[in-house]
């Protein structure tokens, strides 16, 4: 079962990618670009963010997708699924670094907070992020990992007595 976390971090955007993509942590055939190419990532994240003038604020939004080792996934299954779940921040670059280094797979994310095509920089409300969740599960259903099963929305009523 994946479970999604999205990180707050004060990290400048070219420590988080020199973290991600660790030799220690990952290999190359794990680390790819959605939208900018996984080598020069960092410089072309820069170039966004130069090219509308967005150097302020949050500079990415951090990403971690992480799979239960008793669902005994192969690194290319799980690099797989982040490429697919990258693909629905569209308009942004990102960065996705399967690491394997741990007994529990997982994915890294790394967002862009400025759009490509218009410079507007990156919003992710409450929907947004149960949207990721939901898509995530989708993706783990396909690849025949587990998933958190959903509460039902009970409605509580207080009665005055």
């Amino acid at each position: 079962m994946a479970i999604i976390e999205a990180i707050s971090s004060k990290a400048n955007l070219k420590r988080i990618i020199n973290y991600v993509t660790q030799d220690k942590k990952t290999n190359i055939n794990l680390v790819a670009g959605k939208d900018c190419l996984a080598e020069s990532c960092s410089e072309e994240m820069q170039y966004i963010k130069n090219l509308y003038h967005k150097n302020n604020g949050r500079q990415y939004i951090h990403i971690i997708q992480s799979f239960d080792p008793k669902d005994n996934l192969k690194p290319n299954q799980v690099h797989n699924a982040g490429l697919d779940l990258a693909n629905t921040f569209t308009g942004f670059q990102v960065l996705v670094a399967t690491h394997i280094d741990k007994s529990h797979l997982h994915n890294h994310l790394i967002v862009n907070s400025v759009s490509f095509e218009n410079g507007y920089k990156i919003q992710m409300s409450k929907k947004d992020l149960q949207y990721l969740k939901d898509y995530s599960d989708k993706l783990c259903l396909e690849i025949g990992a587990s998933v958190i099963p959903k509460k039902e929305n009970t409605q509580y009523i207080k009665k005055r007595i």
